[in-house]
């Protein structure tokens, strides 16, 4: 049986069932429906003896009153929610002390403070995340909010829970406090909390930035230049063909791409027959400057294309999956880029065109593909790895969504325990999920067909499906036999 951080675990069936609770939060809201209804019926009976126009007006106005109120609960219902996830990271400290405590007492390894505390915080983030249906990213957020409005900042989190502010507010008076010495943070919270009585969130945000920078001791150049470690680039894909790409820079270099990008745009806007809006200039100009181009692009014949020419510069190493039948010349699918998605089979060919190193991945098993060398060897064989890439698509952790290509391939049932190098006991996870299943106490068993059957610490149970299941053939355990390799390799 394998130890966790949190103790010996049960075996998967052993552990029991969760009861579902009566949902008293509904029954809340259905009072406060009809508590609406009530009184929206009182203010319609005495709007009726006006003028058709007054009337109008009057029930307008008590649809604003309305909005208004819901929108100071769903506030206050914010800051209760944070309050309740710092109750709840308190409660997971306990209960990890305590095992903590048990496990030292019969001689057991315990791992140190700081890990025990990465842990608790990991497996709480996990929990919410798949209770809520959340990103991670969104949740880890909500507990840093918690943890510092539940630190130092009560009578930040008292007034959000009043409604005396938004929970907004509440966030900013914690992001900009958060960054203060200890001692700075009472002063700053007082006078912060003055000015966000009357002020809107986002002109509040400039506000308490201007009023921590005030009362900061730290001299801005060398606050800036610690935080300049930070610095990063990031993609993250949105629809139709297209994504975002944001990069976090020192307020200065930022300033000066965008004052370049604008003048160069600028530039070209004043060409006669330019057509393109200054923003699409200024994305076409940022895509030239990063891909390489050696001349900008001056007239508006040389630019129209939405797809830039300077992509024929770069020779990236792509991974893109077509199906079958769209290779063939049927169907009209969309080819799918990895790490990304759906895109255009046009722009696909425009990859492989450009690239230096193609692997061959079609969404149907390819004849030859090794599915399992059982307990031959531990390491995944390079043919297997890919398809499992391509069945996965991202960790395969309840809700998370890192690309497979940046996780671990683990074996669901362990190596040591006598499991397989198979495709239905292998399964992508990243290495922040790779230690809550193996130290935190969550557990996983496959299904079959790349399906994954969760359950958290709590006994909360989660189902997460391939991006693509094996084929028929693959989950019969036939392995068909390998053909012979082509002389030279196909486009895909």
């Amino acid at each position: 049986m394998e130890e966790a951080g949190f103790g010996a675990v049960p075996p998967f069936d052993a552990l029991p069932s969760r009861l579902p609770a009566p949902d008293e939060i509904d029954i809340e809201w259905q009072l406060l429906d009809d508590t609406i209804d009530e009184w929206r019926r009182g203010e319609a009976a005495d709007a009726a003896g006006l003028t058709a126009d007054a009337r109008r007006e009057a029930l307008l106005d008590l649809h604003v009153t309305e909005i208004a109120a819901l929108t100071a609960q769903l506030e206050r219902v914010a800051a209760r929610r944070a309050s309740l996830i710092a109750a709840a990271h308190r409660e997971s400290v306990a209960i990890d002390d305590e095992r903590a405590e048990v496990r030292e007492r019969a001689g057991l390894r315990v791992p140190s403070p700081r890990r025990r505390a990465e842990l608790v915080r990991r497996s709480l983030t996990a929990e919410i995340a798949c209770a809520t249906r959340t990103t991670e990213a969104t949740v880890a957020r909500w507990i840093g909010d918690a943890e510092a409005l539940g630190e130092g900042l009560d009578a930040t989190l008292a007034a959000a829970l009043a409604g005396r502010i938004s929970y907004l507010h509440a966030r900013t008076i914690a992001d900009e406090a958060g960054s203060l010495p200890a001692s700075h943070r009472a002063e700053f919270e007082a006078e912060a909390l003055r000015v966000a009585a009357t002020t809107t969130p986002g002109r509040f945000r400039r506000q308490a930035r201007l009023l921590r920078e005030r009362m900061h001791p730290d001299s801005i150049e060398a606050r800036a230049a610690d935080a300049a470690a930070d610095r990063h680039v990031r993609i993250e894909p949105a629809h139709d063909g297209m994504a975002w790409l944001t990069a976090h820079l020192p307020a200065a270099t930022a300033a000066s791409i965008d004052a370049r990008l604008t003048d160069t745009a600028g530039h070209l806007r004043a060409l006669e027959g330019e057509e393109r809006t200054t923003a699409q200039l200024r994305a076409d100009v940022l895509a030239d400057l990063l891909l390489g181009e050696a001349q900008m692009s001056t007239s508006p014949e040389q630019t129209s294309s939405p797809v830039p020419a300077a992509r024929r510069g770069i020779r990236p190493t792509v991974s893109v999956t077509v199906p079958a039948r769209r290779m063939l010349g049927h169907g009209d699918g969309p080819a799918v880029l990895d790490g990304y998605g759906p895109i255009p089979i046009d722009d696909a060919l425009e990859l492989v065109g450009a690239s230096g190193s193609l692997r061959r991945l079609l969404t149907e098993p390819e004849t030859g593909a090794v599915l399992s060398v059982g307990r031959e060897r531990y390491t995944v064989p390079p043919d297997l790895r890919a398809r499992l890439r391509v069945r996965d698509g991202t960790c395969r952790f309840p809700g998370r969504d890192r690309r497979a290509d940046a996780s671990e391939i683990d074996h669901t049932r362990d190596w040591a325990a006598g499991g397989e190098t198979a495709h239905d006991n292998l399964a992508h996870l990243c290495a922040r999920h790779h230690h809550l299943k193996h130290e935190a106490g969550w557990r996983v068993v496959q299904r079959g067909g790349g399906v994954l059957d969760w359950r958290s610490p709590l006994g909360r149970e989660y189902t997460t499906d391939p991006v693509e299941p094996m084929s028929p053939a693959c989950e019969s355990g036939r392995v068909p036999e390998r053909e012979p390799e082509p002389e030279h390799e196909p486009p895909f």
